[in-house]
């Protein structure tokens, strides 16, 4: 028989962040800390971060029921400002076992680019500044193509990614 002592029980205890912060995982519960408080231990937001939507997810716990309930969890959405909340439940405290999701902005996007060889006047890599950009806008920005282009037989050459390719393979099966 073994009897662990309270401080082992307390030690057990943790919170988790996950998203766009640059350490994501799960931390020792630590009492009275606030979201500011996991994001800083958390390394802080990426740039990728939103903040104006980050959210807390709550375990539910009712000693006292006899049946168990519909809700699985309990959750709350905080928007943040230099990294503190502005908006959502004032005073906020995390508790043991809390889930704490820094969601990705949707306004950010990654820079893409692509590239363009053979009978243009400027060869070499081309940012993308609009995702429906066409390859005319491209050739354009190349500068042209030049007197001996043959247009008719221009070749477009996609790489795809492993995602990519296993999205294709499951949306034709």
């Amino acid at each position: 028989l073994f009897i662990g002592t309270q401080t082992e029980r307390i030690a057990e205890r943790t919170v988790t962040i996950e998203g766009e912060v640059l350490s994501p995982g799960t931390y020792q519960y630590a009492e009275n800390e606030s979201i500011e408080d996991l994001v800083i231990r958390a390394g802080g937001l990426t740039d990728a971060a939103s903040t104006v939507k980050v959210d807390v997810s709550r375990r539910i716990r009712d000693p006292k029921s006899t049946m168990p309930g519909k809700e699985i969890s309990e959750n709350f959405s905080f928007a943040l400002k230099d990294g503190f909340v502005v908006d959502g439940e004032k005073g906020f405290v995390l508790q043991a076992y809390d889930v704490v999701q820094v969601r990705r902005s949707p306004g950010y996007m990654t820079p893409r680019s692509v590239r363009v060889e053979g009978e243009v006047a400027f060869e070499g890599n081309y940012t993308l500044s609009k995702k429906n950009q066409r390859v005319s806008d491209i050739i354009a920005a190349a500068g042209g193509v030049t007197n001996e282009a043959y247009v008719r037989g221009a070749r477009l050459v996609r790489l795809i990614s492993e995602e990519e390719m296993e999205r294709l393979k499951s949306a034709t099966s």
